[in-house]
């Protein structure tokens, strides 16, 4: 009788012993993580260069654009699209607004889930995407020899030439395979709507001669 007690109190020892070590290192785990994401101490900009640095394509899945054509982008636009700091608070880096930016069209993920994963409120989201998308637009247009101005000829023709190709639904499927956000309604005001249809055309054109290059 006194053995088996013994042998029944080694056995619960143990496994006690195993829980308690096992909740140890699931707490480590736990204060590592809750570290590493602490307010302030990893931002979106952190984010965005962990994927920069997974070999799995992680970035060009997140952003829908390769890490060196973000750069591109960025030195294009990122002047036109910086904040100044105040004494209240610091400028939102240009990396994270324009990320932003191509995540929601990449996406359609409404602008309070974004909020969540950039750590900054719904209502700067949107001016971000507000901001990145005109700036896009007036740079890529520049970049794009093929956009013309209004009554030239060049513009009639190629007016007359896409109404008789009749490819809109060609089109929308490409664009809808890479930029999800016309997969779903896009509750936002006509003009924002005008904008990133815009934006999504030309950055589309600008990652097709990017791959032509390549």
């Amino acid at each position: 009788m006194y053995l088996k007690d013994c042998l029944e109190f080694l056995e619960s020892w143990e496994i006690g012993w195993q829980e308690e070590k096992q909740n140890e290192n699931e707490k480590d785990g736990v204060e590592c993580l809750c570290t590493k994401i602490e307010k302030g101490k990893y931002s979106a900009t952190n984010m965005l260069e962990d994927l920069r640095q997974e070999p799995s394509g992680y970035f060009e899945n997140f952003c829908r654009i390769s890490a060196t054509d973000f750069e591109y982008l960025l030195n294009k636009i990122g002047p036109v699209i910086a904040k100044n700091d105040t004494n209240m608070r610091d400028s939102i880096p240009v990396q994270e607004r324009l990320a932003v930016t191509l995540r929601f069209l990449a996406t359609g993920d409404s602008f309070k889930s974004l909020s969540y994963l950039f750590k900054f409120s719904p209502q700067t989201v949107s001016r971000c995407v507000g901001d990145v998308c005109r700036a896009l637009i007036h740079e890529l247009k520049r970049r794009n020899k093929g956009v013309y101005n209004r009554g030239t000829q060049e513009r009639i023709f190629n007016y007359r030439l896409s109404r008789a190709r009749r490819v809109v639904e060609n089109v929308f499927g490409i664009l809808s395979s890479v930029f999800r956000i016309f997969r779903k309604p896009i509750l936002l005001e006509p003009p924002r709507v005008t904008e990133i249809t815009m934006t999504c055309v030309l950055l589309h054109n600008f990652y097709a001669k990017v791959e032509h290059l390549d």
